[in-house]
């Protein structure tokens, strides 16, 4: 009797939804430059949803013992951090799915796209470091996970998009910063992915692959791998390299992936949102009143989705009933309906300047908080002129 009351008493304690969730499996990187957005990601993370279980794996290049220390200081009783150090000598002679072994940093080094971090193009080696059996064994368990980049927060728990990438056929799924849906997520035809590439100028595909927010189903894509014998990523990665003489980014290599296929899934731009609705319009939004063709083909990686059918078939932007559509989908995208803030190709949070960059300050403030929920937060006199700077 005692005994029943007392699990009764547990059960009105805890939150059903920690008794039931399944752990959520997200994987960043960073440097020792990214450590502190990186950390506020995280916190984003957790303080998104207060009863998910987590575990967010963090591979780091060249991060300093003492940032080390506070990376791992986040962990706590809902949250697992596991950092796996990508310069530790086991990695100097890593098994790939193909048979040879590699120097994994090395060989990052030299797919890199000039311009970005090494760990950029490392995405393109997931299936080979998951295959390699040296990653931690709670981390090599993993079948699926959600990539986030580091300049991004999390606003509105990410359970729903877990549930939904899961129930999708497809072993990449991304978001698209310029993918505005009609009616939530949907289908497009793989001869509508354009990686933005020289080759791909003059063609009418709009879809893009973001690398900034990827679902990946790793077990599934190495299986698939295995049993044709090398990682199609790197194969896919030397044919436009072949052709475009340099390194291409890790984002066009995934589209050329994805575009294999009949029809592509990317789910819902509000998980990879730009933080300023103004900028964002602005951005996108530079139409005369009476587009020309020369407009339309210059913009043909803007669309919509109508609901049509059940494959939801792409839309070019046509009219100007089409443009208002367009309009209104992304006005509401930026005026609340966000999971995911991300500073993507626009002023990050952390530079001294961008407090006057912004028509919105909202996303600012949320990333400073979540900065001053970590390790690596700011002494209060610095976090009030930062306060002060926001709001004046």
């Amino acid at each position: 009797m005692k005994i029943s009351f007392l699990l009764s008493v547990i059960i009105v304690c805890v939150p059903w939804t920690t008794l039931i969730a399944a752990v959520q499996n997200y994987v960043l990187a960073t440097d020792n430059k990214y450590v502190v957005p990186t950390a506020v990601a995280v916190q984003s993370i957790t303080s998104s949803d207060p009863y998910s279980i987590y575990q967010i794996t963090i591979f780091i290049d060249g991060v300093s013992c003492e940032n080390v220390y506070k990376l791992q200081a986040m962990s706590d009783e809902r949250c697992t951090i596991v950092l796996v150090p990508l310069q530790d000598s086991q990695w100097k002679s890593m098994p790939t799915i193909g048979g040879r072994q590699i120097d994994l940093m090395d060989f990052a080094d030299r797919i890199k796209c000039v311009g970005w971090s090494r760990l950029v193009n490392l995405h393109l080696l997931f299936p080979d470091i998951w295959y390699s059996g040296l990653l931690p064994e709670n981390v090599q368990n993993v079948n699926s996970f959600l990539w986030l980049d580091s300049d991004l927060i999390v606003i509105k728990s990410l359970a729903p998009l877990f549930d939904e990438c899961e129930r999708i056929d497809q072993e990449i799924i991304s978001a698209n910063l310029y993918f505005p849906i009609h009616g939530g997520v949907g289908w497009v035809n793989a001869q509508h992915l354009n990686p933005l590439s020289a080759d791909q100028s003059g063609k009418d595909g709009f879809a893009r692959v973001s690398g900034g927010v990827v679902f990946w189903k790793i077990g599934r894509l190495v299986d698939r791998f295995v049993s044709q014998g090398f990682n199609k990523l790197l194969t896919l990665y030397e044919e436009r390299k072949r052709k475009e003489k340099r390194n291409p980014q890790d984002e066009v290599v995934l589209g050329d992936f994805l575009k294999q296929q009949e029809c592509v899934y990317f789910f819902s731009p509000r998980y990879n949102a730009n933080p300023d609705p103004k900028l964002r319009l602005n951005f996108f939004m530079h139409w005369p009143e009476v587009p020309t063709e020369e407009d339309y083909r210059r913009r043909t990686h803007m669309g919509l989705i109508r609901d049509k059918e059940c494959v939801n078939p792409l839309v070019i932007l046509k009219d100007q009933e089409d443009i208002k559509c367009f309009n209104q989908h992304m006005q509401a995208l930026c005026n609340g309906d966000v999971y995911i803030f991300h500073w993507d190709c626009v002023q990050k949070p952390w530079k001294k300047s961008c407090a006057c960059f912004y028509s919105d300050m909202m996303p600012i403030h949320r990333w400073y908080i979540y900065r001053q929920q970590t390790p690596f937060k700011v002494p209060l006199s610095i976090s009030q002129e930062i306060e002060m700077a926001l709001t004046e």
